[in-house]
């Protein structure tokens, strides 16, 4: 006679997100960021290419949020908008413990 073994699921901690990543593929994207960062953003600030490597990430989705709200954009430039917003990615821990 045998018996059934019951396993339990191992209990999995929970890993937080350390940050948010933009993924930009095409030039039409990146000139929508950049005039999302210059109308929407801070006004003393005027961002460039070279600024997007380094500008927030969480910033630079609060300007594309309010520029898909606004009514200055058409409908094409906020579905360009709704595109990027779906590759914004959660950036994860490193299981060795080290950023």
């Amino acid at each position: 006679m045998t018996a059934d073994i019951v396993t339990f699921p191992k209990a999995y901690r929970k890993t937080t997100p350390i940050g948010k990543v933009i993924n930009l593929y095409t030039e039409e994207e990146i000139e929508m960021v950049l005039f999302c960062l210059n109308i929407f953003g801070k006004h003393d600030t005027s961002y460039t290419k070279e600024d997007l490597r380094v500008a927030d990430p969480c910033y630079t989705i609060d300007c594309i949020k309010a520029a898909k709200d606004s009514y200055l954009l058409s409908h094409d430039a906020k579905a360009i908008l709704s595109y990027i917003m779906q590759n914004v990615k959660e950036v994860m821990p490193s299981k060795g413990g080290s950023i």
